[in-house]
């Protein structure tokens, strides 16, 4: 006797491209994160900037989710609007690193923090919303179930945190060797075109038809299967936080040692999302 499952996508051959284009748009965002701090640390060191602007970023991210998930289920052209994303979160990248370059002296880091730094908080966080956005249709891919039955989370949480560690370490590493051309911020502008162009051939729907294929439940391997407990939702989150609590007390000891040297937190940081 047959059943049928149901799948959502039955395109494999392109699987591949949803890690790299997770990686692109968290590799975009830790980036440009890490190097604003960096900067901003050398002209403001005695102002709380980065938890500000770390704070603002995430707010800012999942409001793109927010904003995302409005977007994607209202509009057919996913790659194309997928390609305006990309290509609009590279101008902003352009704008952020060249706008003194382009609207004058005045637009400088520091000249444009001192006079309104509103404004400059909402440049810095522009790539992080943006980012969100387009996150929402990569995460909403990758919790798909495929005709292959894979999932992609696994992949998807990888590509996440070795994106956000590649990012840290890349710039920790650029800065210390003094290697700070004119080009530098072509780093992340190049990610975004590759970024664009790795999004225009996905071609999986954000709300995909259900794909059915025949089963045949007798062709199973059955093992026998002990019922497990489960804990409640307070106990598992509980459990989560003693995560949170070891970072932040290995972060204390760091700076008992080394001192509150913000390269090294962002070199711990690095690590601990590598863990």
């Amino acid at each position: 006797m047959t059943h049928l499952k149901k799948f959502s996508y039955s395109d494999t051959s392109g699987r591949w491209m949803i890690y790299v284009s997770v990686f692109l748009v968290f590799f975009i965002t830790s980036f440009m994160l890490s190097d604003t701090v960096l900067t901003y640390k050398q002209i403001l060191p005695y102002f709380q900037f980065t938890g500000i602007l770390v704070s603002l970023s995430l707010f800012a991210l999942f409001a793109g989710n927010i904003a995302g998930r409005i977007i994607y289920s209202k509009i057919r052209f996913l790659r194309t609007i997928n390609v305006i994303l990309s290509l609009l979160l590279t101008a902003v990248i352009l704008i952020t690193y060249y706008k003194h370059l382009i609207f004058g002296s005045d637009f400088n880091d520091f000249n444009l923090y001192i006079k309104n730094r509103y404004l400059v908080y909402l440049i810095l966080t522009a790539p992080a919303f943006i980012s969100g956005i387009i996150n929402t249709y990569l995460l909403k891919v990758s919790c798909g179930d495929f005709v292959d039955e894979k999932n992609l989370l696994n992949q998807y949480h990888t590509a996440l945190f070795f994106s956000i560690t590649s990012a840290l370490a890349l710039n920790l590493i650029i800065r210390h060797w003094g290697l700070i051309p004119t080009f530098f911020p072509l780093i992340p502008a190049l990610s975004g075109l590759l970024l664009a162009v790795f999004l225009s051939r996905l071609s999986m729907t954000y709300l995909p038809e259900v794909l059915l294929a025949k089963h045949y439940p007798d062709d199973d391997i059955h093992e026998e299967t002990f019922y497990v407990h489960r804990d409640d939702l307070l106990f598992t989150y509980s459990n989560f936080s003693f995560i949170i609590m070891y970072f932040i007390l290995g972060l204390v000891v760091l700076i008992k040692f080394y001192g509150n040297i913000y390269y090294y937190g962002l070199l711990y940081t690095a690590g601990m999302f590598l863990t």
